[in-house]
């Protein structure tokens, strides 16, 4: 476990906004998309694993990491289109996606439009996936429900603005979301890029693109229930990596299994929402070794 994070920047520009991204190894690509309130530095010990075998490319979304942080509405459709213009500009010639949280919902729906350049996909904590879970394949985790409790006190017009934006409430609930004691380091490198009120609007956003208001955020639901039969049809391959109490939990799996034809499913250990810091290397080397085995 290391809280250092010394790769060497990159930066593209999309619509006048630099978007910041690491690339790092050579061999097939694989593109490592964050999640919120995150950015690439939830990769900094996964990274070297995989760019041994592979080059990786993670991209912090705009308003995000060290990317710029412009005064936009943070939609979903928004980092979307961000994305496929970065992702253009890469050139790249097929990528498998590594994704977590946000990132996989964005990579699915990258995904769906896009199938022939996704070479693969290996999910983390796929969260909006769960929309089409039935009920008796959910259990409930005191980590899930005081977490739901966050994002309903965040979305509350009169107080959720001053909770992410003044109080830095969501940043600081980063420690909850990993089983092992995050270092003040680590705590301090998650937290370096959004230190002002201003840097923080897209971490707010996120929260509101699928418990907002009805009329905001229809769109975005329709877009999130298709994500579930796409992946259950999907032809190219697919990797789950779930750990001991995420919000992808050992219930939610079964449906998982069950559901999706091909899905190859890896438990990483223990570990909530942030695997990739309760278990950097055993996701590392499973990456890594599927990269390895995928069909060229």
């Amino acid at each position: 476990m290391s809280a250092r994070f010394e790769y060497e920047a990159h930066y593209f520009e999309v619509c006048g906004h630099r978007m910041h991204y690491i690339d790092e190894g050579v061999g097939p690509a694989v593109v490592f998309l964050h999640g919120n309130p995150s950015w690439t530095f939830g990769w900094r010990n996964v990274i070297p694993l995989v760019s041994k075998v592979a080059r990786v490319i993670a991209v912090d979304m705009i308003g995000m990491g060290r990317s710029d942080k412009p005064d936009l509405p943070y939609s979903y459709f928004l980092h979307l289109g961000y994305l496929f213009r970065f992702l253009e500009a890469m050139k790249l010639d097929r990528y498998v996606l590594a994704v977590h949280d946000w990132g996989s919902a964005l990579g699915l729906s990258i995904a769906m439009r896009q199938p022939d350049q996704v070479r693969a996909m290996a999910l983390m904590e796929t969260f909006t996936v769960n929309r089409i879970v039935p009920t008796e394949f959910q259990q409930p985790t005191p980590w899930n429900e005081s977490m739901w409790d966050l994002c309903q006190r965040i979305i509350d017009p009169a107080h959720g603005p001053d909770l992410v934006l003044e109080l830095d409430a969501f940043n600081d609930s980063i420690q909850t979301m990993t089983e092992r004691e995050l270092s003040p380091e680590e705590i301090a490198g998650y937290k370096s890029p959004y230190l002002t009120p201003g840097n923080r609007q897209a971490q707010l956003a996120w929260p509101f693109q699928v418990l907002g208001p009805e009329d905001a955020i229809v769109g975005n639901l329709v877009e999130f229930d298709r994500h579930g039969p796409f992946l259950q049809r999907a032809t190219f391959p697919r990797l789950l990596l779930h750990g001991s109490a995420g919000m992808v939990n050992d219930t939610n799996v079964a449906w998982y299994r069950t559901q999706v034809p091909g899905l190859e499913v890896v438990r990483v250990g223990s570990g909530y929402h942030y695997i990739q810091e309760d278990q950097p290397e055993v996701i590392g080397r499973a990456i890594a070794d599927w990269v390895v085995r995928l069909p060229a």
